[in-house]
């Protein structure tokens, strides 16, 4: 018994340093970026708002779809072009697509599109984000980056379908202070 609790110690303090390697474990957060941003976006199909929560970097803006016809947005493919992950929107519910699956305790995994207890999406700006990541480099001068256009790509009603708006960039204080 002894031999097979030093065995199983030794197997998690083995899986502990194997996995700190992987360069995630203690990695700190990154360092606050000079630039903060507003989406705002441009019309919508009917039945879908989008909402912003949350203030200065801890913001995100929320998706939901009350209306009968499908938005999927988020979607990822693989190199073969067979989706991998997606959120789906109708009805005021949410649905999160599991190529391989779900784990269910004691039960078969549910593949495909899934219904949660969420009724949003979170939705992200590409060029917002990179110029978010760009403007973490210490000791930043010059002028706020000017207003961009930005499309989110997503599906409506089966359709490819562009969610549209620009985005507007300001100083972010914590950056200032920083580097006081």
């Amino acid at each position: 018994m002894t031999n097979k609790i030093a065995s199983l110690i030794a197997a998690l303090v083995l899986i502990g340093v194997l996995d700190s390697g992987n360069g995630y474990a203690y990695r700190p957060a990154p360092p606050p970026s000079r630039y903060l941003y507003e989406l705002s976006f441009d019309a919508l199909p009917k039945g879908v708002s989008i909402r912003a929560v949350g203030e200065g970097e801890s913001r995100s803006y929320l998706v939901t779809n009350a209306g009968d016809i499908p938005l999927i947005v988020n979607e990822r493919f693989d190199g073969r072009g067979e989706r991998e992950w997606g959120e789906k929107l109708v009805s005021g519910t949410a649905l999160h697509y599991f190529r391989d699956g779900v784990p269910q305790a004691g039960r078969e995994n549910e593949k495909g599109w899934v219904k949660t207890v969420l009724t949003e999406a979170q939705l992200t700006s590409r060029e917002a984000e990179d110029v978010v990541a760009q403007g973490r480099e210490p000791g930043l001068k010059g002028s706020v980056p000017p207003k961009r256009s930005f499309i989110i790509d997503a599906t409506y009603g089966g359709k490819p379908y562009a969610i549209t708006g620009t985005v507007t960039f300001r100083l972010n204080p914590a950056y200032k202070a920083r580097q006081k």
